[in-house]
């Protein structure tokens, strides 16, 4: 893989994502900082296969929604609203799109729990909840270079450089909620 395409790829797994989101196990899992795992690293891959290119969704928008994808997203839920007081904007009160997503989400962790296990499905989820979106940024072809990443289990030496500073947990969130309000 030539680096500027190296650089895309670790640039959109430890950068674009909020800080709120930890990779763990040694690269092997997506978890919240303080929180629930929220999705493994062949799953991730596997779903990214399912995504039309050009251009991958965010990955911290991607991590939202499958987040409440899972049997834990209650506790998750509690992580998004600390990690949304922490990157400040909420004073006394949730801004209103921001309640309208987490209530999106909760809708999304109330179907059925068929849809929702397997990686086809929530493959087919995101792809529907970002269809007609415009990427934040350019990633087109960078796809499957993320998914070849993932895929390849010996490289996991990235995972110490995620400690640089994430994207913006408020810009994620408002990029997922375009759809589902």
């Amino acid at each position: 893989m030539p680096v500027s395409d190296l650089n895309s790829v670790l640039d959109y797994l430890l950068i674009s994502p909020p800080d709120c989101f930890r990779w763990v196990d040694g690269g092997n899992a997506v978890a919240w900082r303080n929180g629930p795992t929220i999705v493994f690293r062949p799953e991730l891959a596997e779903i990214l296969l399912g995504q039309p290119d050009p251009g991958l969704p965010p990955l911290g928008a991607m991590l939202l929604v499958l987040s409440a994808c899972r049997e834990s997203w209650p506790a998750s839920r509690l992580c998004l609203i600390a990690e949304m007081a922490a990157a400040g904007g909420i004073e006394r009160r949730i801004p209103r799109w921001a309640a309208d997503a987490l209530t999106a989400l909760d809708l999304v962790h109330a179907a059925p729990p068929t849809a929702l296990k397997s990686v086809a499905g929530r493959a087919e989820l995101l792809a529907y909840v970002f269809e007609g979106l415009p990427p934040l940024r350019s990633l087109a072809g960078v796809g499957s270079h993320v998914v070849e990443f993932l895929e390849d289990e010996s490289s996991s030496y990235w995972v110490d450089y995620q400690d640089r500073a994430g994207g913006d947990l408020w810009r994620e969130l408002s990029y997922m909620a375009q759809r589902l309000r």
